[in-house]
């Protein structure tokens, strides 16, 4: 068989392992009914988030400008 023959193969066994995976898990929890004590996700109720300070990363504006050089410092 060619290369390209070989890679077409497998993707097609390893498309038919995952849908049938993928088959076998939904049936599977669609018919096992839940396990006793075990409660179901809960949502916290909705509350304002807490607030964090933000960063103080410095004068951005200022940063990028361009500057002379200090006086003095020629030849």
């Amino acid at each position: 068989m060619s290369k390209s023959a070989v890679i077409i193969v497998v993707a097609i066994i390893a498309l038919g392992a995952a849908s049938g995976a993928y088959y076998f898990m939904s049936r599977e929890s669609l018919t096992t009914p839940p396990a006793p004590g075990v409660a179901e996700r809960v949502d916290p109720p909705a509350s304002a988030p807490p607030s964090t300070p933000k960063p103080d990363h410095g004068n951005f504006q200022r940063r990028f400008q361009p500057s002379m050089p200090p006086a003095g410092t020629g030849k």
